[in-house]
């Protein structure tokens, strides 16, 4: 279908400009009946079955809040860009079997959805171009801390389990959240575009690929079921760079923004340490991790952006002559006392060091001997070697390490290298083999510690490398679908 300004994909919706094209469609600003503007959403069905989209939109159409902005209204088209009626969609299912046309019918085929949606003064992406443009790093920090609260009660709401979508209450993901999906209206913000909101717990047709891999939760980005702290992970990102002027990733390529997901790599040092904190905690690689909701998010970052109070609620320091300990200033050991207001700190009495043992054991009382001492080398490897085959690598390490008199550095490490693959091969690689790259991650950051630095990144590197090509499998396999 060829979209040109003027035209009317549907009757009274006459395009005025394009606004934005992505993986799934384009958005254009459109004239609706009366004179009002709307953006219209074009969405490409590639053939596939249109039933669901449709039953799912009749649902979330009726979903209403002050920070959503709402749908107005949707259509299917043909491939002859004729709208067609929902009994012609149902048509074309036959007895609601996707794909299948009943027998005896002759009906058309859906190719195009689009949907009808309230247009904004601007999106934050546009607000953070204008901040630049001003000679601003990025949004000013009170203004963009008011956006994020709007933004996260419209996707609390949306993620609730309160949506009748004809199962029964359910959350909705939006799986999409970014600057540009969050659109100024007045003086609030209101969270646009559900083109990919998902059911919760629901099976989904759309691929887990298809949101924006920058802001892009960890568990989306391995096809996983999106939880409702996805858009949060969404959210945090789109903060970090609404704040700082700049996403948050080290090399934007493909291949390393997806990698940094994976592995909780973000680069945050623009942020205050506080915030950073906070948005840590926010795109935490496991969701139970991240705060309970959207609102709690933006809550701590405005408490980190203000700093701890330190004054009580009248105003006053330390008015009533206790500490936060409660006891008196003066009880406190320590010497703290205020002279003409202000704080004078007197040293801490230090106490008397203890009595330490001789450096060496009495020559009358022998030294015992340890069981590394008593083990020679030999034994030592076959121990290593026999812990190993048993899986027990923590052991397998100690033994390493209690042989450290009868074994060179070179033979240790040697040693600990392929305990080090044996450990990889037993626990990680069955993960990778099976595509779950956020748990094989997880399981070398927290399993691989006693490894090195250069050994884990090496792993790392390897999961990255074969995180690539499965990717690049799977959006071949989307376009060819």
């Amino acid at each position: 279908m060829i979209l040109r300004p003027g035209e009317q994909p549907v009757p009274g919706y006459r395009l005025q400009q394009r606004l934005g094209r992505g993986a799934i469609g384009e958005v254009w600003k459109a004239s609706a009946p009366g004179g009002t503007s709307v953006a219209l959403k074009f969405v490409n069905l590639a053939g596939k079955p249109a039933i669901k989209e449709l039953r799912a939109l009749q649902h979330v159409k009726q979903v209403r809040h002050a920070n959503l902005t709402p749908i107005h209204a949707f259509w299917m088209l043909d491939q002859s860009g004729d709208v067609l009626s929902n009994e012609a969609i149902e048509g074309y299912y036959g007895d609601k079997t996707a794909g299948r046309p009943a027998a005896g019918r002759d009906v058309a085929r859906p190719t195009t959805l689009i949907i009808a949606m309230q247009i904004g003064d601007e999106s934050l992406a546009d607000r953070l171009e204008r901040c630049r443009r001003e000679g601003k790093t990025g949004i000013p920090v009170d203004e963009l801390l008011d956006y994020m609260r709007d933004a996260a009660k419209g996707l609390d709401f949306l993620n609730a389990p309160r949506h009748d979508l004809g199962s029964g209450p359910v959350g909705i993901q939006h799986c999409d959240v970014k600057p540009q999906n969050i659109l100024l209206m007045g003086d609030s913000a209101s969270v646009c575009d559900f083109g990919l909101a998902r059911v919760l717990g629901e099976s989904h047709t759309t691929s887990a690929m298809a949101g924006s891999p920058a802001y892009m939760a960890p568990e989306c980005i391995e096809g996983h079921q999106p939880s409702d702290a996805t858009d949060q992970y969404s959210l945090a990102i789109s903060y970090a760079e609404l704040r700082t002027g700049h996403l948050p990733f080290r090399d934007l390529n493909y291949g390393d923004v997806l990698h940094a997901h994976l592995t909780g790599g973000l680069k945050l040092d623009a942020l205050p340490p506080a915030e950073q904190e906070v948005v840590r905690r926010a795109t935490s690689r496991v969701p139970a991790s991240r705060y309970p909701s959207c609102v709690a998010m933006v809550k701590a970052l405005r408490r980190a952006v203000e700093g701890p109070s330190m004054t009580s609620t009248d105003g006053s320091f330390a008015s009533s002559g206790f500490s936060s300990s409660g006891f008196s200033s003066s009880e406190i050991s320590g010497g703290i006392s205020t002279t003409n207001g202000s704080l004078d700190v007197a040293p801490l009495p230090v106490p008397p060091r203890p009595a330490t043992a001789p450096a060496s054991a009495p020559s009358s009382m022998p030294a015992r001997e340890t069981p590394a001492a008593a083990a020679t080398a030999d034994e030592s490897k076959l121990q290593v070697m026999q812990l190993t085959r048993e899986a027990n690598f923590d052991a397998a390490l100690d033994a390493i390490d209690r042989a450290a008199g009868m074994l060179s550095e070179t033979e240790m490490n040697q040693l600990r290298t392929a305990v080090a693959r044996r450990w990889f091969t037993h626990t990680v690689q069955p993960i990778v083999d099976r595509n779950d790259f956020l748990a094989a991650t997880a399981a070398i950051e927290s399993g691989g510690a006693r490894y090195s630095p250069e050994q884990k990144q090496q792993w790392l590197a390897e999961i990255k490398s074969r995180w690539t090509r499965y990717a690049a499998g799977q959006l071949k396999r989307g376009r060819n679908a």
